[in-house]
């Protein structure tokens, strides 16, 4: 890579015809896409967020198939101070008329209630609580509080339409009226709803949260920056609208796929109507820095084009690629992150190439004003700063790259699906509820494959049995269900199964009509996704060296599946961002014919992301869901400015030599790279108020990751660029 051949560089020519047939070609082609909008679906389930090609998918709906499980909505009932639930008045003979208007909704399938486990004063014929099974103790225990204030009523739940919002809000809020209308208001008692279908509804609260805040937050805060700069609404309103028939364009192409949203999509808006802005700010600049030489405007705007079209299409090709490296997620949202985000950017690229150029040349920009504006974004204190302190400043970016290489030994990934809403979301607290007043609110199924062997069976019973007590002794499981061992031999269901198709037994649910397949069902603490991983590993490793005869599949669970599709897509995003950094790295070099170009761009990009995930990992910050998304797709987003330092640097050093060179770029890029990189950060501020932790996690990383960017992009590679030896070799 000589640094004599220079830059390959992208030109295109002016011509009233051409640019007025591109921009029917655009309009038309935006128009089309922004048609295909209607077709975009929500989706609020939290199975959205796996394919249903996943392995960890398919087992789950094979162990809800074969036992009769469908999704639950847990109902925790909670009696007034001073009372319990065998000692309410009334709450019985309420609870079981609530039981008889839920089984009126259609979508229930089946309900599993505190009431058939506790003794009502009142029936002279009831059996005594000590003559409960082993078995049925073990229900009891885990649908009745240790206080006996509270009890749970289970509804297992087979939508019509998975994902549907209206469907599952339409149910939440039938069972919260029946409560209400039948225990809550004539009997004192209160009520939380938890299990799958308030996760779903908690998705659903967050959606509409952020909706409610993204756009006008956005809306005035972009307004807010880009008026503080030009002082022209106008120019505001140009980028903005940019931005949102960027948005539009996008999504509306996914729309003719059918493509569902979830939670985690609704921030994609901000992302691309910030980073459509920022793809426009160097030409906005370029314009007012020929017009304050006394170019007029459409001259302005021609020569603004054409210096800035080269680094333009590569930041906008690496952007998009940064973006579509997410499709390495195993999760489906998230590869819509990346799809529609990349398209956003193909959008809003051809619309300022084409629309807002057009849009610009008409505006009636005076010398002077441009002038004012480029002083008022001047970074020239800083310049001198560098120009003084170069090497000091470059050894220091040094030592805190080591200190944050070092850093990354403590970085662990870790997660909790439960933890993504406002602890005082009425789901956090219910499940506050679950852990500290029954057994817990994780579930983990463990299913066991019996042998119609006597000989095998036998052996397989009395493993079983040691791998169960083995269980009750660990101390992150609360309690273990299973049917009672008298079950488990060899034809005893053909003597008990009436007993197994009884409701209120619960015992089809925990074994098979055939008596060879049984479900473990263990409820745990409060468990992050790494110490339920590191549960289920040490449950596998036993088995394998102390149960050779048990057949064993699990464990599974919807917590078991997020904490294994965080950890894979953690690792994905790491292995993402390595063959970004490579690619782009690669492309750089390529493009500018210099190795020396090339470091310097390695350097520059991996600085700041290295620095950031440094300090997240020494401060003990876990990588979770929206940590991992913003390492999969930050490369493309920083190495932009970047490439406009170096591109716009080795052209002015071939056309006007090294000293001039960096000079140039001080005066020309410097202030696009600032005010860009600001109405960036800015905007993903709006992110840090949602309610969707992975969002706020995500906006946090992303800015301050950026924030560092812009250092090494305002500091430490003007710093390099000075040195004598690295400046005649870019």
């Amino acid at each position: 890579m000589s640094p004599s051949k220079g830059l390959i560089e992208v030109r295109i020519q002016d011509h009233p015809v051409a640019t007025g047939a591109a921009l029917l070609v655009v309009f038309m082609v935006c128009f089309i896409a922004i048609a295909g909008i209607t077709g975009l679906s929500g989706n609020a389930s939290y199975r959205a967020y796996f394919s249903d090609q996943d392995a960890r998918v398919q087992q789950l709906d094979e162990i809800n198939k074969t036992f009769g499980l469908y999704d639950p909505l847990v109902i925790i009932v909670t009696v007034p101070e001073g009372q319990t639930l065998d000692t309410s008045p009334g709450l019985l003979p309420a609870v079981i008329t609530l039981q008889e208007t839920l089984q009126t909704i259609p979508q229930v399938q089946y309900i599993t209630s505190f009431e058939d486990y506790v003794i009502d004063p009142e029936d002279e014929f009831a059996s005594p609580l000590e003559s409960q099974t082993p078995f049925q103790k073990s229900v009891s225990s885990m649908l009745i509080s240790k206080d006996r204030r509270s009890g749970l009523i289970v509804l297992d739940i087979e939508l019509n339409s998975a994902g549907d919002a209206k469907e599952i809000l339409q149910i939440n809020q039938q069972v919260q009226t029946s409560v209400d209308q039948l225990l809550n208001q004539p009997l004192g008692t209160s009520n939380l709803l938890s299990g799958a279908l308030a996760l779903n509804t908690a998705y659903i609260d967050v959606v509409k949260h952020d909706i409610k805040l993204f756009a006008p937050g956005l809306i005035l805060l972009m307004l807010l920056v880009l008026v503080v700069v030009f002082r022209r609404p106008s120019i505001a309103l140009l980028l903005i609208t940019t931005g949102a028939l960027s948005v539009l364009a996008s999504f509306g192409l996914l729309g003719y796929f059918e493509v569902s949203l979830t939670a985690i999509n609704a921030f994609v808006p901000i992302i691309i109507i910030a980073l459509s802005i920022v793809t426009a700010m160097h030409n906005i600049l370029g314009v007012y820095q020929h017009v304050a030489t006394g170019q007029s405007v459409p001259d302005a705007v021609s020569n603004s084009y054409q210096e800035n079209l080269t680094p333009l299409t590569l930041s906008s090709l690496t952007t998009a690629a940064g973006f579509l490296f997410l499709l390495t997620s195993p999760s489906p949202p998230i590869q819509i992150v990346g799809i529609s985000v990349a398209l956003g950017i193909v959008f809003s690229y051809l619309i300022t190439l084409i629309w807002l150029k057009l849009a610009i040349a008409r505006l009636n920009l005076e010398p002077e004003e441009a002038q004012k504006v480029l002083d008022r974004i001047s970074p020239a204190l800083l310049k001198s700063f560098c120009s003084k302190y170069s090497k000091p400043l470059i050894v220091s970016s040094l030592i805190l790259l080591a200190l944050s290489g070092l850093s990354l030994t403590q970085l662990r990934i870790d997660d909790n699906v439960f933890h993504y809403f406002p602890e005082k979301h009425p789901f956090r607290v219910s499940l506050n509820q679950l852990d500290d007043r029954f057994t817990g609110a994780t579930t983990l199924n463990y299913v066991v494959q019996l042998s119609d062997q006597a000989e095998q069976r036998t052996d397989q019973l009395n493993e079983l049995k040691t791998f169960t007590q083995w269980l009750k002794q660990r101390v992150e499981v609360n309690q273990l269900l299973m049917p009672p061992e008298n079950l488990l031999e060899l034809n005893a269901l053909t003597r008990a199964q009436q007993l197994i198709n009884l409701s209120s037994s619960g015992l089809e649910r925990l074994i098979t009509a055939d008596g060879q397949q049984v479900r473990l069902e263990l409820r745990l603490n409060a468990l992050s996704s790494s110490e339920l991983l590191k549960f289920d590993q040490q449950t596998r490793q036993w088995l394998k060296a102390n149960t050779p005869e048990l057949d064993i599949k699990g464990g599974t669970s919807a917590e078991m599946m997020f904490a294994q599709l965080s950890h894979q897509n953690a690792w994905n995003m790491f292995s993402s961002l390595l063959v970004a950094l490579l690619l782009i790295t690669l492309l750089i070099g390529l493009l500018l014919r210099s190795w020396t170009a090339m470091v310097l761009a390695l350097f520059s990009n991996f600085f700041p992301v290295l620095l950031v995930y440094g300090f997240w990992s020494a401060t003990g910050g876990p990588i979770s869901l929206g940590c991992a998304v913003v390492i999969g797709m930050i490369m493309g987003v920083i190495v932009d400015d970047t490439l406009h330092i170096l591109i716009k640097y080795q052209r002015q050093r071939k056309n006007s030599g090294p000293e001039f060179a960096l000079d140039s770029v001080w005066l020309k890029v410097m202030p696009a790279v600032w005010v860009s990189s600001l109405v960036l950060i800015v905007a993903l501020l709006v992110g840090l108020l949602s309610d969707f932790r992975p969002i706020a996690e995500l906006s946090f990383l992303s800015i301050t990751t950026l924030t560092a960017a812009l250092l090494a992009d305002l500091i430490v590679l003007p710093s390099l660029l000075s040195r004598q030896k690295i400046k005649n070799r870019v």
